[in-house]
C-alpha cells in the first residue's frame, strides 16, 4: 500500500512539470527541454528462491528527451515458510534507489531505454504469527543494491506511455538469518505505466 501512495505522489509532484528553453553561451545557443514523469511498475521477480509479486513505483526528471534521472522503489510481501534456528518467519522486503535512464529516440512509437537503479533496501521478518498488519517486525536487516535493466516503451498518448522492463538486482551485505546475497539477487520483469511530459 505505501509503494502505491507513493506512487502517486510523484505522479504529482513531477509529471506536471515541464518546461523548455534556448540558453545562450560563448559557443552558441543550446536548446534544452525539462519534463517529468511518474509510473506504477508492477512486476514479478527472483527473491529467496521464490517467485515474488512486487509492487513498484518511479519518478523521473527528463532531460531532452533523453536521459532521465529520478528515485524508484520495489516491496514485496512473502507469506512463505523459512525456517531459521527453529523458528519459522515470514519475510517483507523493501528497496529504494536513484535511476538513471537513457532513452533511444523516444520520440518514435516504440524505443528501447537502459537502465541503471541504485540503492538500499530492507529485510523485515516476521514470525509465522503475524501477517505484515503494522509496521513493526520482529527483526530487520540492511542491504545494498545494484539493478541495471532494460525496457521496450510504447507511446501510447502524449502523456501516457507503457514499457515492458526487464532486470537484474545484485545484492550486497546480506548475511543474517542464513540467508546471503544470492539469496536476495535475481532477475525481475514488469509493466511500467508512465504518465507525465516525455
Amino acid at each position: 500500500m505505501r509503494t502505491w501512495i507513493i506512487s502517486i505522489t510523484l505522479i504529482c509532484l513531477i509529471a506536471g512539470s515541464s518546461f523548455a528553453g534556448n540558453e545562450r553561451t560563448l559557443l552558441g545557443s543550446m536548446e534544452w527541454h525539462n519534463s517529468g514523469m511518474g509510473a506504477m511498475r508492477p512486476a514479478i521477480g527472483a527473491l529467496n528462491g521464490e517467485t515474488a509479486f512486487l509492487n513498484g513505483a518511479r519518478g523521473q526528471w527528463i532531460i531532452n528527451h533523453k536521459v532521465g534521472v529520478g528515485i524508484g522503489t520495489y516491496s514485496a510481501d512473502f507469506i512463505s515458510d523459512y525456517h531459521y534456528d527453529g523458528v519459522t518467519y515470514n519475510m517483507n522486503v523493501e528497496y529504494i534507489g536513484l535511476e538513471t535512464e537513457y532513452f533511444f529516440n523516444s520520440g518514435k512509437l516504440y524505443h528501447p531505454s537502459l537502465l541503471l537503479m541504485a540503492g538500499g533496501g530492507i529485510i523485515n521478518f516476521n514470525d509465522d504469527d503475524d501477517h505484515f498488519d503494522s509496521d513493526e517486525y520482529d527483526k530487520s536487516y540492511g542491504f545494498l543494491f545494484v539493478y541495471p535493466a532494460a525496457t521496450f516503451e510504447l507511446n501510447v498518448t502524449s502523456w501516457f506511455r507503457t514499457a515492458i522492463e526487464v532486470g537484474w538486482r545484485q545484492a550486497f551485505g546480506v548475511d543474517d538469518k542464513g540467508l546471503g546475497n544470492a539469496d536476495m539477487s535475481g532477475w525481475t520483469t514488469g509493466l511500467n505505466l508512465k504518465f507525465g511530459k516525455f
